[in-house]
């Protein structure tokens, strides 16, 4: 008893072509260098406030659990929107 190849190659030699990639839109790469440099002034600028002011660990560490949570549901919900 003999199988077949799962994925057998063309006879002849021809080369399968590549599948086409899609083209980012010129906008992306911009929009992501903005938000992380965004995101790392916030952290900093929270790592300040709280090296100056001690008084402050407990509401910005507040604040970043609240937005982490947030951002995981968001992620999440997008995910699932996406999947269906």
């Amino acid at each position: 008893m003999t199988t077949a190849p799962q994925n057998p190659q063309p006879s002849g030699g021809t080369p399968v072509p590549a599948p086409e990639r899609a083209e980012r839109q010129p906008w992306v790469v911009p929009m992501v260098v903005i938000a992380l440099a965004v995101a790392l002034m916030a952290c900093a600028f929270g790592a300040f406030l709280v090296h100056a002011y001690p008084v402050l660990k407990e509401p910005v560490g507040t604040a970043l659990g609240i937005a982490t949570f947030a951002g995981l549901v968001v992620s999440t919900t997008v995910l699932l929107i996406r999947r269906r």
